[in-house]
């Protein structure tokens, strides 16, 4: 099928593509999975509750099957058949076929994937916001949307002809909206996470930089701003209706693994305060900067948490009986190691 500009690559490449992208990724979220394990389970030993780790299990169990589900219809398509010499596979003729089994169950993962993401991003962006409902409102209607239009694009997958070409078809349409309200909604929350960030202050984690290179990165990774750049690419290829879009659809299930592991490892990572740096004009003004009041906080103070008080350091004093040191008198001799006298 041709793209805008009149040539486009065959949808046998494209799904090969997918699927050389799909092992780089999911290699790379197996890397990235032990971090999450050990974080979460040492935040399970200090009483977190068990969703979390349960949404990780489920990412890594749909990551897995989908990789092998992809692998399997890659050398179906491509292996040579038995039948004689005179026999060749024939990619483009399987994968024309939209409503196998396999493809169903690909799909299926694609969608539960997607969901899943969303409603962690949600439930983000309600912490964030300190567990206000009224921000999450619209969220939540988005997202309800989301996984109607997620449901209703499998059924209609089921129901598409074998052999009709795939990304004309309507189920593509009902993708496409699909992927258009996940997008709207990972904007949406991931807009109200940087504004709450960058409104209260951004604190950096033990360990990185306290640079706006790293403020920047945090920022990114705790609204899962690389998924909304994903899924850009995936919509704008869509409309255009290039085969290309199924480059960037194969790996979807490790690219949501690996953002939303590293926003789980991120957010869940033990919280310790680093003190802020005294400001470097402070140290040249004044010989006592240290000990001068640190800022406060940005963090809002919950109603039941009493203010803090200034640290009182109490003097030290000399005891009354101790005897008083005697001034230097100048002028004084001492004698040095050649029996001459110095002036000190």
């Amino acid at each position: 099928m041709a793209g805008a500009g009149g040539v486009d690559i065959k949808t046998a490449n494209t799904h090969l593509l997918g699927l050389w992208f799909q092992c780089l990724f999911a290699g790379a979220y197996y890397v990235y999975f032990p971090q999450c394990v050990m974080i979460l389970r040492r935040k399970i030993r200090d009483g977190m509750s068990l969703w979390l780790p349960l949404v990780c299990g489920i990412l890594f169990v749909l990551t897995t099957v989908s990789l092998v589900v992809e692998m399997v219809r890659g050398w179906t398509a491509f292996s040579v058949p038995d039948g004689g010499p005179e026999v060749r596979p024939n990619p483009a003729e399987f994968y024309s076929h939209a409503a196998t089994p396999l493809s169903l169950v690909k799909n299926s993962i694609n969608v539960i994937a997607g969901i899943i993401s969303d409603a962690i991003i949600v439930y983000r962006t309600f912490i964030v916001w300190n567990c206000n409902y009224w921000i999450i409102i619209v969220p939540v209607l988005v997202f309800l949307a989301d996984v109607a239009m997620g449901i209703w694009s499998v059924i209609t997958l089921s129901e598409t002809v074998s052999g009709s070409i795939f990304i004309l078809s309507e189920v593509s349409f009902r993708v496409r909206y699909f992927y258009i309200l996940t997008f709207v909604l990972n904007l949406l929350c991931a807009c109200l996470i940087c504004f709450r960030i960058w409104h209260l202050g951004f604190k950096s984690s033990p360990g990185y930089n306290d640079s706006r290179l790293s403020h920047v990165m945090g920022v990114i990774i705790e609204s899962a701003g690389l998924y909304c750049a994903y899924l850009f690419v995936l919509i704008v290829t869509d409309c255009l209706g290039s085969n290309v879009f199924f480059i960037f659809l194969d790996p979807t299930p490790p690219v949501i693994a690996i953002v939303y592991s590293m926003l789980i490892v991120r957010s869940q990572s033990p919280a310790k305060p680093c003190p802020p740096p005294p400001p470097e004009h402070a140290a040249l003004q004044h010989p006592d900067a240290q000990h001068q009041r640190p800022p406060a906080s940005l963090e809002p103070r919950r109603r039941d948490q009493p203010r803090a008080r200034r640290a009182h350091r109490p003097r030290t004093r000399q005891p009354a009986h101790a005897p008083a040191r005697k001034p230097p008198v100048r002028g004084a001799l001492r004698r040095g190691n050649e029996g001459r006298g110095v002036l000190r």
